[in-house]
């Protein structure tokens, strides 16, 4: 099959699972979700067998191009690093698979490219579990969109623009013009060394980030006339797709900070941790110095509008003026509870790259929303857990990062928080914070189970002893049981125990105060 006809295969594939969904969720909005912690892992072998199938095409397609040999092999080269790249995220499980967000990006996607006819139809969109909003096009056709900006957004439109201007820069083959740019600047060699050096981490969780790290660098970090095109483009787009265009300006916004979201917690944000029997100190939220504000430090990105998307300053400046006023119309019900599952994917996203400071702001954030939900209880106290293993450790800076030069502010007020937090103060809120009967639910299995490590670390024998008989007299001497014991947690850091509460976790219908 050539490209053409597979191009209009999609399309055409892209409408019906459009169709689809519309249709069922105008039909009846689903208002609950079971968290299913699946991902693209090793045995994926028809994706990964589509990527290296659309390497192969864009290979044969740069005899055409009447370049020299010599530039053509570098990009060659170039290409294959970066499909090596997604085939180990792929292989180390980066890529969420969830039917619900999948068929929203893709009815959004092939929604604005069937109606723009767009010269270059996408291939596929993969959902990247990394908790920073950001959005990125390969030269092949692959598209990313993250977690983070699918749980920052709050309108269709913003999601929208996002994949428009992604598009924009697919229909204006920016990526592959960078490759052959850099080709003949004669940086492909060290590229090719740093991305090496980079893709050798054995680490998987490290290797997924610094993997990334590098295809942002090395495909995607446009110059400022390519992402003004981009972002032209991409409003014409979306405009002619249907969705409001004014959606450009709050999604730029997103893109331009770290944590950034529409709802302005402040000091509410801690409102969970206003506890009679371990009271809240002041001090913990005492500024750091502000030499942590100077320069940038993460564990994922500084900053996307830095790293794959420059300028967001100059690019919100240049929007026409008609796109920056308005309100956004409330979204229908289907999208709020599409972007409520988001927020919770999120905030398991955040925590497997163990960036524990935006993992616990987007926790709080869900504990605001869902008070009396489990999972955010559950998070928060994970999350609490994990600090207290890591104190004073030297790999805690790897977890909440000094240098917070593009964090929002109320990110940057997270952040002051844990570092503030001494070790025996964190085991403490943690005890506290779980221990109280407005956050325990005894019906919650992981709650018992993360009360009880908590119990263990600090100190506490005899309630960890009690702990332990209720829950046996509640469930039994169950695979739960029989991993309450002393030493580090068996069960993997991230969200809920991904294999023993696969369906035990209910995802609420969208709300917002």
């Amino acid at each position: 099959m050539n490209m053409n006809t597979g191009n209009v295969c999609l399309a055409a594939l892209g409408l019906v699972l459009g169709l689809l969904f519309v249709t069922e969720v105008n039909g009846q909005p689903p208002r609950e979700y079971a968290p299913r912690n699946k991902a693209y892992t090793e045995d994926s072998e028809p994706l990964k067998e589509a990527l290296r199938k659309q390497l192969a095409w864009e290979l044969r397609s740069l005899d055409r191009t009447g370049r020299s040999k010599a530039v053509v092999d570098a990009v060659r080269e170039s290409f294959r690093r970066n499909t090596k790249g997604l085939l180990r995220m792929v292989d180390n499980r980066a890529f969420l698979k969830n039917d619900t967000l999948q068929y929203w990006v893709d009815t959004v996607m092939s929604t604005v490219a069937i109606r723009n006819a767009v010269p270059r139809m996408p291939v596929r969109t993969l959902i990247l579990r990394a908790p920073v909003a950001n959005a990125i096009c390969f030269s092949e056709g692959t598209f990313v969109v993250t977690t983070g900006l699918l749980a920052g957004i709050r309108t269709e439109d913003e999601l929208a623009f996002a994949l428009a201007h992604e598009l924009a820069h697919y229909s204006l083959e920016h990526a592959r013009k960078s490759a052959f740019y850099k080709a003949e600047k004669k940086v492909a060699k060290k590229l090719q060394k740093t991305t090496t050096k980079i893709l050798s981490d054995d680490d998987a969780i490290q290797e997924n980030l610094d993997t990334l790290r590098s295809l942002v660098y090395t495909i995607s970090r446009y110059s400022r006339r390519d992402e003004l095109q981009a972002d032209s483009l991409g409003l014409m787009y979306m405009k002619k797709a249907g969705y409001r265009p004014e959606a450009a300006y709050t999604a730029l916004l997103l893109l331009d900070s770290v944590g950034q979201s529409p709802e302005r917690l402040g000091l509410r944000l801690f409102e969970p941790f206003q506890i009679k029997s371990y009271p809240f100190q002041d001090y913990w939220l005492a500024p750091r110095p502000s030499m942590y504000s100077s320069r940038r430090e993460g564990p994922i990105f500084a900053a996307d509008s830095v790293l794959s998307h420059p300028e967001a300053a100059a690019r919100l400046a240049a929007l026409p003026w008609q796109y920056v006023v308005g309100t956004a119309p409330d979204a229908p019900a289907y999208v709020r509870s599409t972007i409520a599952l988001a927020e919770f994917k999120n905030v398991e996203a955040a925590i497997n790259t163990t960036a524990l400071d935006y993992a616990l702001l987007q926790a709080l954030r869900l504990k605001h929303a869902y008070p009396q939900h489990d999972y955010p209880t559950a998070a928060i106290s994970r999350i609490l857990l994990q600090l207290v293993r890591l104190r004073g450790s030297v790999s805690h800076v790897k977890f909440v990062p000094a240098y917070v030069q593009y964090y929002s502010q109320e990110l940057r007020m997270v952040n002051t928080f844990l570092h503030n937090l001494q070790i025996g103060e964190l085991g403490e809120l943690a005890f506290n914070f779980l221990n109280n009967r407005d956050n325990f639910n005894p019906a919650s299995r992981e709650h018992y189970f993360l009360l009880w490590h908590i119990c263990d670390l600090t100190g506490r024998p005899e309630v960890a002893g009690k702990v332990k008989a209720n829950y046996v007299t509640r469930f039994g001497k169950d695979d739960v049981y029989s991993k309450l014991k002393s030493g580090p947690m068996n069960a993997p850091l991230g969200g809920p125990l991904q294999e023993l509460w696969s369906g035990e976790y209910r995802f609420p219908h969208a709300h917002r105060d």
